[in-house]
């Protein structure tokens, strides 16, 4: 079953290069260090010394390398690779042609990798620590747009080069069902006869509120009016002096 939480525009955000790159990001990103130079200098030709250059840059920015990147490469992140290099007779037309043999492109990239102690997604070995540790986030934050934008981060810390949106997006979406047990078998020891009881309570119709405490405490305030404010200092002291919060707060 395929799990999809992000729209179009937002898968796409994944799989572009930002058309506008701060000085700064360039800098920290996209300078090649006198390590990055002799890889570089170990392929002939501009065209692929540019490319390497560039991909160098990417991995280092996005943590993972953007299909076709080198159709919609950031003009400023070219620039700036050329001035490196000492290349000025590099166009992007030119660019568009580089790696037209998948294998090529397949070999330098392993190289890239290699340099900047990279490794590639192994599912197996990835997707369950993975998944671990996406429940023990959930558990603070379930927001699957938040958890997804931690998982890249982590990924990218960890050196590992992230697989494409749409496999993490699976991963992210499919965890749902295991938060819900995970909060369940983290939550049993609460769950004796007195407790159940105490949240039935919850549920029961309130003749003096006109509603059920649940939907009662759940109302957020709205405005500023002493009518809000009492309600919302009256739930406090529900909250602080109530036995109904599963017998753990006085």
């Amino acid at each position: 079953m395929a799990f999809s939480f992000l729209t179009s525009k937002e898968r796409e955000h994944y799989q572009r290069i930002p058309k506008n790159m701060e000085e700064s990001s360039l800098l920290k990103y996209f300078f090649l260090n006198k390590s990055d130079h002799a890889l570089i200098n170990s392929f002939n030709g501009h065209q692929t010394k540019v490319a390497i250059g560039l991909q160098i840059g990417i991995i280092r920015f996005l943590g993972y390398l953007v299909d076709d990147w080198n159709l919609h490469i950031n003009s400023d992140c070219l620039t700036f690779i050329l001035q490196q290099l000492k290349i000025d007779d590099l166009s992007s037309t030119q660019l568009s042609q580089y790696g037209s043999r998948p294998a090529t492109r397949t070999k330098h990239l392993q190289q890239i990798l290699r340099h900047l102690n990279y490794r590639r997604w192994q599912p197996l070995i990835d997707e369950p620590i993975i998944e671990k540790w996406l429940i023990e986030r959930g558990m603070e934050h379930d927001n699957e747009r938040w958890l997804l934008e931690k998982l890249c981060l982590k990924l990218q810390f960890d050196e590992i080069l992230c697989p494409s949106i749409g496999t993490l997006e699976r991963i992210v979406g499919g965890i749902d069902e295991r938060l819900h047990e995970e909060t369940h078998k983290r939550l049993s020891f609460l769950w004796t006869d007195d407790v159940l009881k105490k949240l039935d309570a919850l549920l029961d119709f309130d003749t003096l509120k006109k509603q059920t405490l649940h939907r009662w405490l759940c109302t957020a305030p709205n405005a500023n009016t002493a009518r809000v404010i009492n309600q919302t200092i009256e739930k406090k002291f529900f909250y602080k002096n109530s036995k109904l919060i599963l017998g753990i707060y006085p």
